[in-house]
């Protein structure tokens, strides 16, 4: 994984981005994790750099060499978008928000689970893993109840905060 904190870690440090980016054509055949670098790639150089280095994982002596770019947003530059594959995954389905409320209530005995909690589990729906799980800690938090409607105002909260217009 690189980070722009971190760099390559021990065996392959760097966080300067360009330089980060250069060194992986010298990297063995393997997936390489480069998280939050939509941050950095819309610059003109830093757009031919990523094609440079595409191209040259690809055709690399030592194996190919597949880069992974994991990012929140869809915001590839259009020079980009013939050397990216977009991977989109999907969000919990009710049973799993349902596993997920049921696992995070055995963390918090004290408080009351309910009977039925499908009004939980909807006030969920449109929301990732983390997302519920967090608007359930802050539920506990303010309220020491299950209250789908704290829920709720969580997802308003994530809404306005994302380009995304309910």
């Amino acid at each position: 994984f690189w980070t722009i904190t971190k760099g390559w870690g021990a065996t392959k440090d760097t966080s300067d981005p360009m330089d980060a980016l250069k060194a992986t054509v010298k990297f063995i055949r393997g997936l390489y994790v480069l998280v939050n670098f939509h941050l950095l790639w819309k610059a003109p150089d830093m757009i031919q750099t990523i094609k440079d280095v595409a191209f040259q994982c690809r055709n690399n002596e030592g194996g190919a060499v597949t880069l992974v770019f994991v990012s929140n947003v869809n915001d590839v530059p259009a020079e980009l978008a013939r050397d990216f594959t977009r991977l989109d995954f999907s969000l919990p389905s009710e049973d799993e928000l349902k596993e997920l409320a049921v696992k995070f209530s055995e963390n918090a005995p004290a408080i009351k689970f309910p009977q039925d909690p499908s009004s939980l589990v909807n006030a969920g729906k449109g929301m990732t893993g983390s997302e519920y799980t967090d608007a359930l800690a802050s539920m506990l938090v303010k309220e020491k109840a299950y209250n789908p409607n704290t829920v709720l105002g969580e997802k308003v909260k994530i809404l306005e905060r994302s380009s995304i217009r309910y």
